[in-house]
């Protein structure tokens, strides 16, 4: 059965959750039959660990400095795990998985919104992304 794994900002039972994870879910929830879904995503407060969801096993990790520790999750306990991964990038910034992850790859963009920058991202690093 192949693996996929999902590098992903929130998973659907993040209390901040939105239509880009419940889609997500959705697609990938239809899989489970035929694939091994494994999504790796900030939980929330009340989220444990390891949970499965029609199918689907979350790990969940904490928010804090998400976007530069689930690149390193991934690689450490992940990897060797995985035929195929998914960046999901849901608020328009990718987890820039060509730069570390040498299997096949899927990138997944619901927006692209230069506002979003500054409700995700603090200055300076907002202001570079609206730019770039």
């Amino acid at each position: 059965m192949p693996r996929v794994v999902v590098l992903s900002q929130r998973s659907i039972r993040h209390p901040l959750a939105g239509g880009a994870d419940r889609y997500v879910h959705e697609i990938f929830r239809r899989l489970t039959d035929r694939h091994s879904i494994t999504i790796l995503s900030a939980g929330g407060i009340r989220s444990k660990p390891i949970e499965e969801i029609d199918g689907i096993e979350y790990r969940h990790f904490p928010e804090a400095f998400h976007r530069i520790t689930l690149p390193a999750r991934y690689l450490t306990k992940f990897a060797r795990k995985a035929d195929v991964i998914v960046d999901h990038a849901d608020v328009a910034i990718p987890w820039l998985s060509p730069l570390y992850i040498n299997k096949p790859r899927i990138t997944i963009v619901h927006q692209l919104v230069k506002e979003i920058y500054y409700y995700e991202l603090s200055r300076p690093w907002a202001d570079l992304g609206v730019r770039a």
